[in-house]
């Protein structure tokens, strides 16, 4: 059943991740600062900011990885000798790690806009997503999948896996307003909070969840499962029996919501900035702080798939699948069978038609950035994964550090990250007048280091600061938006 999972999940062996570090963090990044935090998109310094394009294309994984230096860039367009090679020609695997762990997130967002009048900020976003997430696979279902069920180091040995592990995937179009506002504050400190709602609409989803798993394999490739409690669910761009797509006018299979929300708090002592920039700061200049934290929930929602459904669970279920050979089936449903027909105990029971939810890649973050003077600034952010639904596709937890030289025509950052707390990475951004561009790992890409994942953001934007509104804490005009 892994093996399905993966082959349905990801159409490469690499696997992906998310947070755009050095464009979150930019004050002038307007409408995409509301990705990390809702409420972030009040304190830009911009009254009027249209976001024309915006994508993030991301991947990581701890299974598969090419080795330093054998990596060029034109293996992304290199379909046959990439991403159709066989396990062992192209990438790598490391074949004695104890859980796979891979995140896939990709992200392109159309137009969007922020509009700033007061103390209130709108917004609007819309765009889609895709997003898979492999948790905890063991690693010796890996092995089989990826060297066969003949690999000798394996067979003969049972494994029991008592703890949960899943494979999911989700793709959908969203639509989603955002209102920010200050709840509180004086001349020196204030505070801000934010929502941004979106409407959902699902085009594939996948989820696999195993809470038991105990089997072996023999030396003439029988499967002996001796426990299997395991649920399976999809709503694919594909039939079962066929393998063909489906029909563009079935290609909406489901709906949903989501929300995000946040707060912020803003230190903005006039005493404390004239120290740090080493000058006086005018009054209407509100867009300089000392210090700023916030907090966000993010993508707490998901989708209800009900259209093209396949829905099935292993309860209890034993048997012994003779002389097993993944290549002899053509579809889910002739494998499903022959499962059937070599039952012991236990049942499989259907559930084909039936909606189901998936949930979203919910986190908490958690962002604090710095002031330290002539346009530096150290930003810092923690992202933790939040399970609030069973079948879900599972957001990467995250610590980053982002120091960065920011004007209002030019943005340099070096976002230092450690993702899933263990694996440290080295990225830039930069952001030239209207263009930003930025990766959190281009160490594997330029043959620095073995590469397991890579990534590629950018924004295309536009934005005006000076709109001549006035400041919610004092009662004359000011030239900025605040």
């Amino acid at each position: 059943m892994t093996l399905w999972a993966a082959g349905v999940l990801f159409s490469s062996p690499m696997i992906r991740a998310q947070e755009m570090a050095g464009l979150v963090s930019d004050r002038y990044a307007g409408i995409n600062r509301g990705l990390i935090n809702p409420a972030a998109i009040f304190d830009s310094p911009n009254c009027v900011d249209i976001s024309f394009l915006t994508g993030n294309f991301s991947i990581q994984n701890n299974y598969f990885y090419i080795p330093k230096g054998e990596f060029s860039f034109s293996d992304l367009f290199n379909m046959k000798d990439t991403y159709l090679a066989e396990p062992g020609q192209y990438f790598s695997e490391r074949l004695d790690i104890a859980r796979m762990n891979g995140y896939q997130h990709s992200r392109l967002q159309g137009p969007s806009f922020l509009l700033k009048y007061g103390s209130h900020a709108i917004g609007f976003v819309n765009g889609v997503r895709s997003v898979s997430s492999m948790q905890k696979i063991p690693g010796h279902l890996m092995n089989f999948n990826t060297q066969g069920l003949e690999y000798a180091p394996q067979l003969n040995i049972q494994y029991a896996e008592n703890n949960p592990f899943a494979a999911s995937t989700l793709g959908w179009a969203e639509l989603g307003l955002s209102y920010a506002t200050t709840v509180a504050g004086t001349q020196d400190n204030n505070w801000a909070v934010g929502i941004t709602g979106r409407y959902l609409m699902g085009y594939h989803a996948m989820s696999l969840r195993s809470d038991k798993l105990v089997y072996e394999v023999d030396d003439d490739r029988n499967i002996h499962l001796a426990r299997v409690n395991l649920e399976a669910m999809g709503s694919l761009p594909f039939d079962d029996a066929t393998n063909q797509t489906g029909a563009a006018e079935n290609y909406l299979k489901g709906s949903g919501f989501s929300f995000d929300l946040g707060v912020t708090f803003s230190e903005n002592s006039t005493m404390a900035l004239e120290v740090i920039n080493l000058r006086p700061i005018p009054r209407a200049q509100a867009a300089d702080y000392r210090y700023r934290l916030g907090f966000s929930v993010l993508d707490i929602g998901g989708l209800r798939m009900k259209e093209n459904i396949r829905s099935f669970e292993f309860s209890e279920m034993s048997l012994t699948w003779p002389n097993a050979h993944w290549e002899d089936y053509d579809n889910l449903n002739q494998l499903l069978d022959t499962l059937e027909s070599n039952l012991v105990s236990g049942e499989i029971i259907h559930r084909d038609g039936e909606p189901y939810w998936v949930g979203l890649p919910t986190a908490a973050s958690l962002q604090f950035d710095y002031n330290l003077g002539s346009g530096f600034f150290a930003y810092a952010f923690w992202v933790q994964d939040l399970p609030l639904m069973r079948h879900r596709v599972a957001r990467p937890s995250q610590l980053g550090i982002v120091p960065r030289y920011e004007t209002r025509w030019f943005a340099f950052a070096m976002p230092v990250t450690f993702h899933d707390y263990r694996k440290p990475r080295l990225g830039f951004s930069m952001r030239l007048a209207f263009l930003t561009i930025g990766t959190e790992q281009p160490g594997g890409m330029l043959g620095v280091n073995e590469l397991d994942g890579m990534d590629f953001y950018f924004s295309i934007t536009w934005g005006k600061e000076n709109c001549s509104r006035k400041n919610p804490y004092k009662s004359v005009n000011q030239a900025p938006c605040y």
